[in-house]
């Protein structure tokens, strides 16, 4: 039924031992939620060891110590039997990045991780002595480009050279269009002006209005039909000179990008045609690894794109890339800069969020940021900006490069020749512009042919660099990394549901009533507009177990100023008890009205709260008034759990005073 030989045995017997180690771990304070995990991983990997069963590499290496220490230890004894050079180095690197996965996976067993810790600091003086081979890796992956050649530069060139012809032409023959049409508009409408001046000059000497009307009525069809002629002759003119020509010109230049487009399609093509996964393996990676948010799906309808179109966008870039990312989140969250986070980090899904544009191709740019994650991919990317750079080691402002102060001053590049100073940009974590440039470039054959022109360099090295074949560790580094954050997404799952049943129950200790009983007298207010005004607010009262009562006020879309500006939809929660207080900072101000559409809002008396979902409200408005944390945002309230005031930290800390009786000092 299984094997019965020493090894065999032995390895077994090693499973045992990791088994018992890891039930020990139960015992100690750090994430027992994704140790009971990491056990139960362990469990179902010995019973499938022990009917025979032969088991993927990153599954054993996830779940049994043993055998992960031979692994790598296996990996070292091959690569150090290798002639120096980039080939050695690139497995030195591709072994880094398989250590800092294992260590992303075992961080709550700390024997394992000594070991790791180990493994690491045999590995990375490694590399560091052969950082000189990373130049030999730039040029090795550029020449073993299968898209040098493809793109006809012949072609192109001619191309825009007929393009040029063709607009020179054009404004040869019909540059001074405005100016002839500008002088027979002058003169077709000078008789219908002329009568139109007479008729005014007459009109102007009669006094009574009735007569004036009827002098116009009277000479009103023959003026019409001076215009009409007028107008008619122009058009008949502007067709002539001006629309009919640039039609003509449209429809020549329409016929010229169509030649570009093929051009540009064939280095495209070539780039698929050498990608080893299939869209059936792409359909796969967007069903079973891809989480799309709600927001985007929402922003997707507002944008008038489809599920469909949205997903062979995703589909087309896993093709274009080798299929190389695992586990992603898209979201949006309404910035003016798109951005991904979570490139390096093996312990979390890899996050896009997409801008406000909401453009297709800044979703391949974004993606494109977590190829890097690859050591080996991101450290050859930056030595490929070193070596297009023109000023050696020195960078640069990239709002001096570019010419934009719209960029920071903290975002620096390489003063480089390539089609791009973005594509040179660097950041403190070593992660690149390069592929997601080089990848968006990919998206449409009119920007790609733009820049196979200008820079085609760069995108023999980005297509080179992804569509290397993986080796067996490479494959094993992806599952690896999906198989932990599998592991971390169940922990997560777990705690969300424990976290949910503290929620419900935080949610039954405030009483919710509609209405409000409060008078103008109550309030101090005066002036019964104002008081009408806020009257209507009134959406009910909340009474805290401490006793307090927030009065609510329901926001449609509400400015409040700590937002920056930013709509907020929700509920103001405010406390009146202290009414003296009350009447001397606001009763009397004529402006009361815009104290209540949240501008000059005092963070005593109004807790803002960016959600309309009363179970939400109640236990947010609970917790802000017991951590009474200074400056809100719309993430600290919008009511995610987990989240702001809703973090699993605080809502431990409101368990402990409300649900267990913690004497806690509040």
């Amino acid at each position: 039924m299984f094997n019965n030989t020493y090894t065999g045995v032995k390895t077994r017997l090693n499973y045992c031992y990791d088994l018992l180690r890891a039930n020990g771990q139960l015992e100690g304070p750090n994430q027992p939620d994704k140790n009971i995990i990491i056990l139960k991983s362990k469990i179902n990997t010995l019973r499938e060891l022990i009917n025979g069963e032969q088991l993927p590499a990153h599954k054993i290496l996830l779940t049994s110590d043993s055998y992960a220490e031979n692994y790598i230890a296996s990996q070292l004894s091959e690569i150090n039997s290798l002639p120096e050079g980039a080939e050695k180095l690139s497995k030195l690197l591709k072994l880094k990045n398989n250590i800092e996965v294992q260590s992303a996976s075992v961080s709550t067993d700390p024997t394992r991780n000594l070991q790791l810790r180990n493994y690491r600091n045999e590995v990375e003086p490694q590399i560091a002595l052969r950082k000189k081979y990373l130049r030999n890796m730039v040029d090795h992956t550029i020449e073993g480009s299968k898209i040098k050649g493809v793109f006809d530069v012949d072609k192109a060139q001619s191309l825009l050279n007929d393009d040029a012809k063709l607009l020179e032409e054009y404004n040869g023959k019909h540059g001074d269009a405005f100016q002839k049409l500008s002088a027979i508009y002058s003169e077709v409408f000078e008789p219908y002006k002329t009568l139109k001046r007479t008729l005014d000059a007459e009109m102007a000497t009669i006094t009574n209005h009735i007569e004036r009307e009827q002098f116009y009525q009277g000479r009103y069809d023959e003026l019409k039909a001076l215009y009409d002629k007028a107008n008619a002759e122009y058009e008949a003119e502007k067709e002539k000179l001006y629309l009919g020509p640039q039609r003509e010109l449209a429809a020549a230049q329409a016929k010229i990008k169509e030649q570009k487009v093929i051009v540009a399609k064939a280095v495209k093509d070539a780039v698929l045609a050498q990608s080893k996964v299939t869209y059936e393996d792409a359909k796969n990676w967007v069903s079973n690894q891809v989480t799309i948010t709600a927001a985007v799906i929402n922003k997707m309808k507002k944008n008038g794109i489809t599920q469909d179109q949205f997903n062979k966008d995703l589909q087309d870039f896993f093709v274009i890339t080798n299929g190389r990312l695992g586990k992603i989140i898209i979201d949006t969250k309404n910035h003016d800069r798109a951005y991904a986070s979570g490139t390096n980090d093996h312990t979390r899904e890899g996050v896009v969020m997409l801008d406000n544009r909401f453009e297709q191709r800044t979703l391949w740019h974004e993606l494109a940021h977590h190829l890097e994650a690859d050591d080996a991919l991101n450290m050859v990317a930056n030595e490929y900006i070193r070596s297009r750079s023109l000023d050696g080691d020195n960078t640069h402002q990239l709002r001096k490069l570019v010419g934009n102060k719209a960029y920071g001053t903290d975002e620096i590049a390489y003063k480089t020749d390539m089609f791009n100073h973005y594509v040179a940009k660097i950041y403190k974590s070593g992660i690149t512009e390069v592929y997601s440039m080089g990848v968006e470039a990919f998206y449409d054959e009119e920007s790609l042919f733009n820049i196979m022109l200008k820079d085609p360099k760069t995108l023999e090295f980005v297509s080179a660099a992804l569509m290397q074949t993986p080796e067996e560790i490479d494959r094993i580094n992806q599952k690896l990394r999906d198989s932990l954050l599998d592991v971390n997404a169940e922990a997560e799952n777990g705690k969300l549901q424990n976290y949910q049943i503290i929620f419900n129950q935080l949610a039954l200790l405030v009483d919710f009533k509609d209405g409000s009983t409060y008078t103008k007298e109550d309030l101090g207010i005066a002036d019964q507009k104002s008081f009408d005004e806020l009257a209507a607010k009134f959406y009910g009262t909340l009474t805290l177990p401490n006793g307090k009562t927030l009065t609510l006020l329901k926001s449609a879309k509400v400015k409040f100023k700590s937002f920056r500006g930013r709509a907020m939809r929700g509920f103001f929660a405010l406390d009146f008890a202290d009414h003296a207080k009350f009447k001397q900072e606001f009763g009397n101000d004529p402006n009361l009205r815009y104290f209540f559409y949240g501008y000059g809002a005092r963070q005593e008396v109004n807790f803002p709260i960016q959600s309309l979902d009363m179970e939400v409200v109640k236990v947010t408005a609970l917790s802000m008034d017991y951590h009474r944390r200074a400056g809100y945002s719309i993430a600290d309230t919008k009511g995610n759990l987990g989240e702001g005031f809703l973090s699993y930290d605080m809502l431990e800390n409101l368990k402990k005073h409300y649900l267990n009786g913690g004497n806690d000092g509040h």
